[in-house]
């Protein structure tokens, strides 16, 4: 079974990066995504086939497919997705009618994250300055 780490909180990047994999270079296979925590490059901890959006590399030789700095000081520049989409199309993967898909991707992964970043909100979708949650009823002497 090949398996393809993508990070805990994916976005559509994210499944759109592991969906291609899954389709164009793992034909017939079994797969199995697995979804991990972030590192910091060069510490994935586990055995991949391929990794997207979580290693904060790109190395298409190995398989390791990232948008975000250090490897690419702009992380909306590109996105995962096209990163592997550019990588099939290298390898004479028909896969250019997957062009319009990854023209979406992009642009709702950027928006989304200038989105977030407007509105003061952590990756988690929470306010990065939030107080820790007071009690759950009004009047409570918990």
């Amino acid at each position: 079974m090949r398996r393809i780490a993508g990070y805990r909180e994916p976005d559509a990047d994210a499944i759109a990066a592991a969906r291609l994999a899954e389709a164009y270079l793992f034909t017939d296979e079994d797969v199995e995504v697995v979804f991990v925590p972030r590192c910091r490059p060069g510490t994935l901890a586990g055995s991949f086939d391929r990794v997207v959006e979580v290693s904060n590399a790109h190395d298409p030789q190995r398989l390791v497919f990232d948008h975000k700095p250090p490897v690419f000081a702009d992380r909306n520049a590109t996105c995962a997705a096209r990163l592997v989409w550019e990588h099939l199309m290298g390898l004479g993967c028909a896969v250019a009618h997957r062009g319009a898909l990854l023209r979406v991707v992009h642009k709702w992964a950027g928006a989304a994250r200038q989105a977030v970043a407007g509105a003061g909100l952590g990756r988690s979708g929470r306010p990065v300055d939030a107080e820790p949650p007071g009690p759950t009823q009004a009047g409570s002497s918990d």
